[in-house]
Protein backbone atom coordinates (compact mmCIF):
# COMPACT_ATOMS: atom_id res chain seq x y z
CA UNK A 1 0.00 0.00 0.00
CA UNK A 2 2.73 2.31 1.07
CA UNK A 3 3.80 2.35 -2.68
CA UNK A 4 1.16 4.10 -3.69
CA UNK A 5 1.72 6.83 -1.51
CA UNK A 6 5.72 6.91 -2.98
CA UNK A 7 6.26 10.97 -3.70
CA UNK A 8 3.04 12.07 -2.65
CA UNK A 9 3.77 15.38 -0.58
CA UNK A 10 1.75 14.55 2.37
CA UNK A 11 3.95 11.49 3.71
CA UNK A 12 7.53 12.77 1.76
CA UNK A 13 10.08 14.02 4.28
CA UNK A 14 12.58 16.63 2.38
CA UNK A 15 16.09 15.89 4.53
CA UNK A 16 19.53 17.44 4.01
CA UNK A 17 23.05 15.73 5.15
CA UNK A 18 25.49 18.00 6.04
CA UNK A 19 29.03 15.69 5.97
CA UNK A 20 31.37 17.44 8.04
CA UNK A 21 34.72 16.10 7.10
CA UNK A 22 38.44 16.65 8.51
CA UNK A 23 39.62 17.18 5.19
CA UNK A 24 38.05 19.37 3.89
CA UNK A 25 36.75 23.06 5.36
CA UNK A 26 33.62 22.98 3.08
CA UNK A 27 30.93 20.57 4.34
CA UNK A 28 29.57 18.11 1.85
CA UNK A 29 25.61 18.52 1.72
CA UNK A 30 23.44 16.10 -0.35
CA UNK A 31 19.48 16.64 -0.39
CA UNK A 32 17.21 13.52 -0.48
CA UNK A 33 13.43 12.79 0.06
CA UNK A 34 12.45 10.11 2.09
CA UNK A 35 9.89 6.88 1.36
CA UNK A 36 6.57 7.42 2.63
CA UNK A 37 7.19 4.48 5.29
CA UNK A 38 9.83 4.76 7.62
CA UNK A 39 11.75 1.80 9.59
CA UNK A 40 12.18 1.44 12.63
CA UNK A 41 14.96 -1.14 13.20
CA UNK A 42 14.62 -3.86 15.50
CA UNK A 43 17.97 -2.86 17.28
CA UNK A 44 17.25 0.61 17.29
CA UNK A 45 13.69 -0.21 19.28
CA UNK A 46 16.06 -2.30 21.76
CA UNK A 47 18.54 0.44 22.26
CA UNK A 48 15.21 2.42 23.59
CA UNK A 49 14.32 0.00 25.53
CA UNK A 50 11.15 -0.80 23.46
CA UNK A 51 9.96 3.15 23.58
CA UNK A 52 8.95 3.89 20.10
CA UNK A 53 9.09 7.60 20.51
CA UNK A 54 12.88 7.44 21.42
CA UNK A 55 13.21 5.42 18.28
CA UNK A 56 11.40 7.62 16.10
CA UNK A 57 13.70 10.46 16.78
CA UNK A 58 16.67 8.92 16.51
CA UNK A 59 15.05 8.34 12.58
CA UNK A 60 15.22 11.82 12.18
CA UNK A 61 18.23 13.05 14.37
CA UNK A 62 21.49 13.40 12.66
CA UNK A 63 23.89 10.36 13.35
CA UNK A 64 27.56 9.09 12.64
CA UNK A 65 27.83 8.33 9.03
CA UNK A 66 30.78 7.87 7.26
CA UNK A 67 32.35 10.52 4.14
CA UNK A 68 31.20 10.10 0.75
CA UNK A 69 35.32 11.29 -0.07
CA UNK A 70 37.52 8.85 1.92
CA UNK A 71 34.61 7.08 3.90
CA UNK A 72 36.02 7.89 7.14
CA UNK A 73 33.75 7.99 10.08
CA UNK A 74 32.10 11.63 10.40
CA UNK A 75 29.11 13.35 11.84
CA UNK A 76 26.36 13.88 9.34
CA UNK A 77 23.77 16.22 10.23
CA UNK A 78 19.70 15.57 9.06
CA UNK A 79 18.28 18.75 8.50
CA UNK A 80 14.50 18.84 7.87
CA UNK A 81 13.89 21.06 5.14
CA UNK A 82 10.33 19.67 4.92
CA UNK A 83 7.71 18.28 6.56
CA UNK A 84 4.53 16.43 5.48
CA UNK A 85 1.46 15.86 7.09
CA UNK A 86 1.88 12.19 7.85
CA UNK A 87 5.00 10.54 9.80
CA UNK A 88 4.56 6.92 8.99
CA UNK A 89 6.68 3.88 10.51
CA UNK A 90 7.69 0.09 10.18
CA UNK A 91 8.31 -1.42 13.70
CA UNK A 92 10.71 -3.91 12.32
CA UNK A 93 10.54 -6.19 15.08
CA UNK A 94 6.97 -7.52 14.22
CA UNK A 95 8.19 -8.66 10.56
CA UNK A 96 11.08 -10.48 12.27
CA UNK A 97 8.75 -12.42 14.93
CA UNK A 98 6.66 -13.27 11.40
CA UNK A 99 9.43 -14.61 9.59
CA UNK A 100 10.69 -16.21 13.27
CA UNK A 101 14.08 -14.42 13.59
CA UNK A 102 13.23 -12.67 16.39
CA UNK A 103 13.05 -14.52 20.63
CA UNK A 104 10.39 -12.27 22.03
CA UNK A 105 12.94 -12.00 25.40
CA UNK A 106 15.49 -9.33 22.99
CA UNK A 107 12.13 -7.49 23.12
CA UNK A 108 9.90 -7.81 25.91
CA UNK A 109 7.65 -4.31 25.87
CA UNK A 110 6.62 -2.09 23.08
CA UNK A 111 5.32 1.45 24.26
CA UNK A 112 3.79 3.70 22.24
CA UNK A 113 3.06 7.69 22.88
CA UNK A 114 0.04 9.57 21.34
CA UNK A 115 2.18 12.49 21.76
CA UNK A 116 5.42 13.17 20.88
CA UNK A 117 8.03 16.05 19.54
CA UNK A 118 11.46 16.39 17.82
CA UNK A 119 12.47 19.82 17.94
CA UNK A 120 9.73 22.07 16.74
CA UNK A 121 7.73 19.20 15.46
CA UNK A 122 4.85 17.96 17.08
CA UNK A 123 2.89 14.45 16.64
CA UNK A 124 -0.35 12.69 17.69
CA UNK A 125 -1.02 8.99 17.05
CA UNK A 126 -3.17 8.66 14.17
CA UNK A 127 -3.29 4.86 13.78
CA UNK A 128 -1.81 1.36 15.05
CA UNK A 129 -1.72 -1.50 12.03
CA UNK A 130 -1.47 -4.68 13.61
CA UNK A 131 -0.24 -8.21 11.32
CA UNK A 132 -1.13 -11.32 12.95
CA UNK A 133 -3.72 -14.42 11.59
CA UNK A 134 -2.15 -13.55 7.85
CA UNK A 135 -4.31 -10.73 7.72
CA UNK A 136 -4.09 -6.58 8.73
CA UNK A 137 -6.03 -4.60 11.45
CA UNK A 138 -5.89 -1.72 12.55
CA UNK A 139 -6.63 0.86 15.85
CA UNK A 140 -7.70 4.49 13.72
CA UNK A 141 -8.44 7.90 15.75
CA UNK A 142 -11.31 9.81 14.27
CA UNK A 143 -13.64 8.03 11.19
CA UNK A 144 -16.71 8.89 9.64
CA UNK A 145 -18.82 6.37 7.52
CA UNK A 146 -21.46 7.60 5.26
CA UNK A 147 -24.24 5.04 6.92
CA UNK A 148 -23.10 4.66 10.42
CA UNK A 149 -20.97 7.33 11.15
CA UNK A 150 -22.38 10.39 8.82
CA UNK A 151 -20.75 13.01 11.34
CA UNK A 152 -16.68 12.37 11.96
CA UNK A 153 -16.14 10.67 15.64
CA UNK A 154 -12.86 11.29 17.14
CA UNK A 155 -13.11 8.54 19.43
CA UNK A 156 -10.75 5.41 18.83
CA UNK A 157 -11.89 2.79 16.30
CA UNK A 158 -10.76 -1.05 15.82
CA UNK A 159 -11.15 -2.06 12.60
CA UNK A 160 -10.80 -5.64 11.22
CA UNK A 161 -12.18 -5.96 7.45
CA UNK A 162 -11.36 -9.27 7.51
CA UNK A 163 -13.84 -10.01 10.10
CA UNK A 164 -18.04 -9.03 9.56
CA UNK A 165 -20.15 -7.86 12.09
CA UNK A 166 -22.94 -5.90 12.75
CA UNK A 167 -23.72 -2.50 14.07
CA UNK A 168 -26.87 -1.25 15.04
CA UNK A 169 -28.47 -4.41 14.03
CA UNK A 170 -26.92 -3.70 10.36
CA UNK A 171 -24.27 -6.03 8.90
CA UNK A 172 -21.54 -4.44 8.05
CA UNK A 173 -18.89 -6.27 5.83
CA UNK A 174 -15.82 -5.43 7.91
CA UNK A 175 -15.50 -5.65 11.99
CA UNK A 176 -15.98 -1.61 13.20
CA UNK A 177 -16.35 -0.60 17.20
CA UNK A 178 -15.30 1.86 19.59
CA UNK A 179 -12.20 0.36 21.38
CA UNK A 180 -9.16 2.45 22.51
CA UNK A 181 -5.35 0.66 21.76
CA UNK A 182 -3.27 -0.56 24.39
CA UNK A 183 -0.15 1.55 24.31
CA UNK A 184 2.05 -0.57 26.06
CA UNK A 185 2.14 -3.86 24.69
CA UNK A 186 3.77 -6.81 26.30
CA UNK A 187 5.52 -8.44 23.00
CA UNK A 188 5.30 -12.31 24.50
CA UNK A 189 1.79 -12.47 25.62
CA UNK A 190 -0.33 -9.57 23.63
CA UNK A 191 -1.53 -11.39 20.95
CA UNK A 192 -2.44 -7.49 18.91
CA UNK A 193 1.76 -6.62 18.40
CA UNK A 194 1.77 -3.07 16.72
CA UNK A 195 3.57 -3.18 12.88
CA UNK A 196 2.96 0.00 11.55
CA UNK A 197 2.43 3.52 13.17
CA UNK A 198 0.86 6.35 11.84
CA UNK A 199 1.33 10.12 13.26
CA UNK A 200 -0.37 12.96 12.19
CA UNK A 201 2.13 16.14 12.20
CA UNK A 202 -0.02 19.10 14.43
Amino acid sequence: MFSELKNLPQFTWSFNLKFICDHDDTPIIRTFESEPLFTISAFSLRESDGHCSNAIKLSLDSYTGHCPQDNKQVLVEKIINKVPRYYCCMLEYAEDIQRGHLKTDVITKIKIDELLSFENISFELASIIYFQGMHYTTHIKGINHPKFLPVRDDRWFYHDGFKPGFIDGSFTKGLLFENNPKLEIDVSTDQLKPYILIYKVI
